[in-house]
This record gives C-alpha cells, sequence and structure tokens, in this order.
C-alpha cells in the first residue's frame, strides 16, 4: 500500500521505477492538436465524518444494478507507520438510496483493495494480502456477496497463486467466467510481467503474452482481444522516448498489435470497451490534477480538471464510463518534536494545510508553507513563541511544480510552467529581494522525486539535454556547476552529493554495485557489489553523513518486498572500509532520509517520523506516534534537536462519482 502525499513543498516522494525494453512495433507519437476542455458532471455518492481514507489510494465499484457501491477503506489501529502489522484496508460496502449506513465487508488485518463487480452482482473480485504469510503481496480473491442486503455470502477465496502487482493489473471477462490479470515477478531482478488468464471459479492459469515489459490495466471488451497498457524503455539506439503502448493480443494468445504510443503520461487507464485511455497531464507532486482522454489509437479527444480537494482515482470500473473520486476535509498543524524526548509543541492553528520547508540557520524559527486566500506563502514562526512573519508570498495563480528547495530563509530554487509551451522554467529566487535568476528550461523534474535538491549553501539539481541527463550544482549569485551526467536512454542512478564526493547505485544481474567519483570527472571507482536492490526503487539516494564516512540508503532485500536501510562506511580515498550494515526493523517503506548532526542516526518517514539510531540494539523511536494521522515529510533543525512535523488531521471525506460519458458521446475519431 503506497500512501499518497499532499505536494506543496514535498521534497522527496517514493515510487517505484520500472522501465523494460521497447517493442520492435515503430510508436505513434501524438500529433500537437487543441481539444475541448470540458467539465465532467459530478454527484455525491456517499459520505462520513468518520470516513477516513488515510491519505491512501482508494478503490471502488458499484454493483452493476446501480445499488451498491463497494470500496477499500484504510484503517489504522495505532500511528505507527503504514506497516502491515499496525494498518488494514478493508472493503466496505454501502447502499447507494442511503437507506442504511455503510457496513463492513471484509475484515482482518490484511491489505484488501481494488474490488470488481461480475456480471452477475452477486461476486466481488479484489486483491488481498490475506494468503501471503509475510503480508506483502497481494493476490486476488473473490467473494460473493447477498444482492438484496450487501452483506458477505460466503468465505473469501483465494482464485490466483501469483501475486497481482499493482492497481488496474485485472479485469473480468464480459461473461463473467474468466479474469485476465497481470503477474507480479517473484524476484526483483525479473523484468517479466506476464498476462494471464484465470478461470472465474479457480483452475489452472493460462499466459497469454509475457516479454520484458511494464503491463498494466488489461482491457475486454468482448471482441476477441485483450487490450493492455505498456510502459517503454527507448531502443538501444536512443532513437525514441519512453511512453506507454496501448496495445491487444488475441485472448487465445499470439503476438501483440500496437495501437498507439503516448509519450510522457502519468496514470493512464483503458476503459473496458477498449476505446478510449484516460491519463493525467500533471505531475502527482501537483495539487492540479489535469487529464485528458483520447481514443485508443492515439487522438486526444477532451481535457479536463477535478477539484484541488480531491483524488480521481478509479475509472472506467464495472464496464461504465464513470469514475470515483474521493474528497477529505484534512488539516495539518505544524509541531515542533524534541529529539530526545520532552513536550511537543503546536505552533499553528488546526485550521489550515502547514508544510514544513526548514528552519533559520539559527535554528530559532520554523519556515513552514501555508495558504491564505489560496494564494501559498511561506512563513517564519519562532521556536519559542511570538510573531510569525512572512518570508515570501507566491503572486498570482501561479504553481510550483518543481521544488522548491530552500537555503535558510533566503533563497528558494523552484520550477515553473512556462506560458508558451507548457515546459518548465528553473530559477532561483532571493526571497528578500525578489530577484531570480533562470537556471535552465530543460529540468529533469523527476529528480525532485527522489533527492532534497541542496548541499549546504548549493542547490542541486538535474538537467536533461543534448541526449544526456546532467547532475549539476548552483550557488546563488554563481554559474552553474556540472558534476557528472549519465545518457538519458535509461533511467539514471540517483547520485548523492558531499562537496566534490558523488555516490550512486548500479543494478544489474541481481546484484547492485556502488560508484564513487569525483565532480566533474568522468572516473568512478566501484566500491562495492551488493546482492538485491539497492537504492534504485524510488526510497532514497545515498546519503552522505556529515563527516562523509558513511553513506545510507534503501534496500530492498531479495527474499521479501520489505525496504531495509543499508550502511556503507568508506574512507578519504573512496575504500571500504569494514562491512555493510543492513539495519532491518524499519517498519514499513520509507523515504526522505536526514543524518542527525553528529552522525548518531538519521531520520525517516514512513507515514511517521522515525529516528533511526546506528547504535547496535537500540530500535528505532517513533517520533510522531501520539499523532493518529499521517506525516509525510518533516524539518530537521540545524543542531539536530528538534523536528518540525505537521501530521494530519481528518474530519471526514466522501466518494463522488465523475461521469465521462458526455465527454466522449459525440467525439470525432473515437471509433475502432
Amino acid at each position: 500500500m503506497t500512501p499518497v502525499r499532499r505536494a506543496a513543498m514535498h521534497p522527496l516522494t517514493p515510487i517505484a521505477v520500472l522501465f523494460a525494453a521497447f517493442g520492435t512495433v515503430p510508436p505513434m507519437h501524438l500529433a500537437a492538436q487543441d481539444i475541448p476542455v470540458i467539465e465532467p458532471p459530478l454527484s455525491r455518492l456517499y459520505g462520513a465524518d468518520d470516513l477516513d481514507f488515510g491519505g491512501i489510494f482508494v478503490s471502488g465499484a458499484v454493483s452493476p444494478d446501480g445499488r451498491w457501491l463497494v470500496y477499500s477503506r484504510i484503517e489504522a489501529d495505532s500511528a505507527a507507520g503504514f506497516s502491515t502489522d499496525e494498518i488494514r484496508m478493508n472493503l466496505w460496502i454501502v447502499p447507494l438510496d442511503g437507506s442504511e449506513p455503510a457496513q463492513r465487508l471484509t475484515s482482518g488485518m490484511y491489505g484488501d483493495a481494488d474490488p470488481l463487480w461480475f456480471p452477475s452482482g452477486r461476486q466481488i473480485a479484489f486483491r488481498t494480502t490475506r494468503f501471503d504469510p509475510e503480508g506483502n503481496f497481494q493476490y486476488l480473491a473473490t467473494l460473493d456477496v447477498d444482492a438484496s442486503t450487501g452483506r458477505a455470502a460466503s468465505v473469501v477465496r483465494q482464485l490466483s497463486l501469483e501475486p497481482v502487482p499493482f492497481t488496474l493489473a485485472y479485469r473480468i471477462s464480459p461473461d463473467g467466467r474468466q479474469v485476465a490479470y497481470v503477474a507480479r515477478p517473484m524476484e526483483h531482478d525479473d523484468a517479466i510481467f506476464p498476462l494471464k488468464v484465470l478461470p472465474a471459479r479457480g483452475g489452472l492459469a493460462r499466459t497469454v503474452w509475457q516479454q520484458p515489459e511494464f503491463l498494466k490495466d488489461p482491457a475486454w471488451p468482448g471482441d476477441g482481444y485483450l487490450y493492455f497498457l505498456s510502459y517503454l524503455a527507448p531502443p538501444d539506439d536512443d532513437a525514441a522516448r519512453p511512453g506507454t503502448a496501448i496495445r491487444r493480443v488475441p485472448v487465445g494468445g499470439g503476438e501483440p498489435e500496437t495501437l498507439s504510443v503516448w509519450p510522457d503520461v502519468i496514470r493512464g487507464q483503458l476503459s473496458p470497451d477498449a476505446r478510449y485511455f484516460l491519463y493525467r497531464t500533471t505531475p502527482m507532486s501537483s495539487e492540479t490534477a489535469a487529464y485528458e482522454i483520447g481514443s485508443v489509437h492515439g487522438q486526444r479527444l477532451a481535457a479536463f480538471t477535478v477539484p484541488n480537494n480531491m483524488k480521481l482515482e478509479h475509472c472506467f470500473l464495472g464496464g461504465s464510463m464513470e469514475c470515483l473520486a474521493t474528497a477529505e476535509d484534512l488539516a495539518a498543524p505544524l509541531k515542533v518534536i524534541p529529539i530526545r524526548g520532552g513536550p511537543v509543541r503546536q505552533i499553528t492553528e488546526t485550521r489550515g494545510y502547514d508544510w514544513p520547508a526548514g528552519w533559520t540557520p539559527d535554528g530559532r524559527e520554523v519556515l513552514y508553507q501555508a495558504e491564505l486566500d489560496g494564494t501559498k506563502v511561506l512563513m517564519a514562526e519562532p521556536l519559542g513563541g511570538g510573531i510569525a512573519r512572512q518570508v515570501f508570498r507566491l503572486p498570482g495563480d501561479e504553481e510550483w511544480i518543481y521544488g522548491p528547495s530552500l537555503i535558510a530563509d533566503r533563497y528558494a530554487l523552484y520550477g515553473k510552467a512556462t506560458d508558451a509551451d507548457g515546459g518548465v522554467v528553473l530559477n532561483l529566487l532571493d526571497l528578500k529581494t525578489g530577484e531570480e535568476q533562470e537556471i535552465t528550461r530543460t529540468p529533469w523534474t523527476s529528480y525532485t522525486l527522489y533527492h532534497a535538491s541542496r548541499d549546504g549553501q548549493r542547490f542541486l539539481y538535474a538537467d536533461q539535454r543534448d541526449g544526456r541527463f546532467e547532475y549539476r550544482s548552483v550557488a546563488p549569485g554563481e554559474e552553474p556547476v556540472l558534476l557528472r551526467s549519465f545518457p538519458d536512454s535509461v533511467f539514471p542512478p540517483i547520485v548523492g552529493v558531499r562537496g566534490d564526493r558523488i555516490a550512486y547505485w548500479v543494478k544489474g544481474n541481481g546484484e547492485s554495485t556502488l560508484y564513487l567519483a569525483r565532480a566533474g570527472d568522468t572516473r568512478a571507482k566501484a566500491v562495492l557489489t551488493f546482492p538485491g536492490d539497492v537504492g534504485q526503487r524510488g526510497s532514497n539516494p545515498p546519503t552522505w553523513s556529515p563527516d562523509g564516512r558513511r553513506l545510507a540508503i534503501g534496500y530492498w532485500r531479495p527474499e521479501t518486498n520489505e525496504l531495509d536501510a543499508l550502511v556503507v562506511e568508506v574512507d578519504e580515498s573512496d575504500g571500504l572500509v569494514g562491512e555493510p550494515r543492513v539495519i532491518d526493523d524499519i517498519p514499513g517503506s520509507w523515504w526522505n532520509l536526514s543524518w542527525l548532526p553528529d552522525g548518531s542516526g538519521f531520520l525517516i518517514v514512513t507515514g511517521d517520523v522515525w529516528l533511526v539510531p546506528l547504535e547496535p540494539g537500540e530500535p528505532p523511536v517513533n517520533l510522531t506516534a501520539a499523532d493518529p494521522g499521517p506525516a509525510w515529510t518533516y524539518a530537521l533543525s540545524p543542531d539536530g534537536r528538534y523536528v518540525a512535523v505537521s501530521p494530519e488531521v481528518r474530519r471526514g471525506g466522501s466518494i463522488w462519482k465523475l461521469d465521462l460519458g458526455e465527454v466522449v458521446r459525440d467525439a470525432p475519431g473515437n471509433l475502432r
């Protein structure tokens, strides 16, 4: 289960990045065209003051007769983070006529999600962790439902013998007799995601097609084909950029046909009749959620946005042209927590959504982002109490797309959309004078998903130009400096920078190798090869300790799907010191690692903020255990004594229906 974080000034978000080999069919890239901007009708299906989605992607479906809504709901039994030992996600069901309150459909400390109704309206399929002893992987399961009462009419039955890896990874055939699904590779270094068909009552699964590609979202319209999305990497000659291909393959098996290739789309979904493709056009870190809908043959049809307080979750479920959206009433007051224990001080009211951004150099003020009348402002709040001052006000309706990353309360590196072509311009802003320095118009904005974007008194960023990913630094008033570059034919390693020292991990053949290099030097030294997947699944770059002796990074053990931390010690000549240490008692997936100034441990986030001591035998400490809501990031004080956090306070939620039928009813070019 992957937490959803609010955008704002979040410096780092965990995502799993998977790229694979490009197919042999030439891509049919989109031609630029103007498309209508529409407003799909919204209908509120259900809401309650105690409806808590917990920041997790919510999934749900309306029964074929329109009577029942079944949805996934998170329930945290403690505030100990997003560990399967402490949190559960079960299915709930509610009648849409409002005659009864919602009731639980499944129970237990499991992760139940992604329900789909069978055409009969008397059975659902869903993904669940209940058949994995470790609770890490989700398998397909079925459950009978009494159509008159909405109550479970059977036990949960396991359907697939293999895990189903992600949301939107399975579909039910039009006659309800079979299920198509994408199976998860059990080894991290296995890039094959087979597309399979399984009898709905259980039995032997049949492989329809498999290649080393990242498959998702099969659609089964009943025309003899299975349609699916395939995430592509460029071919060896670097002639094409990565994209998402829409393909189809005969249900009985055979070679797939590529219908279109869509570059630079996010979270795409196919309609059940395989005529339409819905995709997001703004980054997941953006507060504005903009979408487009197109035909499977590559024609863009219409664009729309959803309200800022909504998340568009699942679309085209139950064979309809409808989407489910969720809305939550959230607040996040700013708090300061002593690292080594002591009273917690709340320093802003529980009204807005305040986001910790940093501290002033003297540690006397906390910097945080707030919103006043729809405008973002950067504020400084005295640690000891007093008058809060405004540091910067973002003018107009502009949105920070990249960053911002801050140096104290004086400078910010941030990206915003250009008016001309929808690109991003990266600027260095002096918050006191308002002067701006344009850094680049070709930033690789994915860099801020992984890195805090600063080293001491200089900013770090990534550029994408002339067939290269270039990692650079820039200090206020100075020209950018090239640190290291990589070919952009593959997703590059994420670098950790300290002074002129650069560290990165490269994965291959089930192992990961640590390289150390010096800024500006094309050579790199292989220091260590370690079994498993180190550092390149989105958790964290290699992070240098303050004394430059140790590197900490995320480590996915080969035998599990759990994220540990790996600490490696090196000397000044880039040699390995001692044996690497695996810290395996961290609860759940984590991100945003920061060392304490004295190097005695580091902080991470799991939905809670944890202190991880390096002293053997000392367990991690949950610093936000007293807060029931999740905290997505933090700001550590310069002396390492305090951490500023803003745990969410949830005050109810609702589920909405968004109707796309009007969008495509008369759209041209939407026929196969």
